[in-house]
């Protein structure tokens, strides 16, 4: 089912980010299955980290904001939203 197919590509992601930690795509679409996983929790991890190597990714920082809308933490979501 599609658990098993969002298992396999974040096995994949984790892989390809072993070998380019400074892929911001890569780990915002690491986020995206732990978000399709509705695990908002685990998402934001990759997801600041996609804001660490690249500041400009405003996907990440948007998917970001929301994350933080979805955990509860308004001052947070703010602050990638602004």
């Amino acid at each position: 089912g599609g658990a098993g197919k969002l298992t396999e590509a974040i096995i994949a992601f984790e892989a390809s980010l072993l070998k380019n930690p400074d892929d911001s795509n890569c780990w915002r679409l690491l986020c995206t299955c732990y978000a399709e996983n509705d695990d908002d929790a685990q998402a934001i991890v990759p997801l600041m980290r996609a804001v660490a190597v690249d500041p400009s990714n405003l996907e990440a920082l948007l998917e970001l904001g929301v994350s933080f809308t979805n955990e509860l933490d308004e001052a947070q979501a703010l602050h990638y939203l602004h």
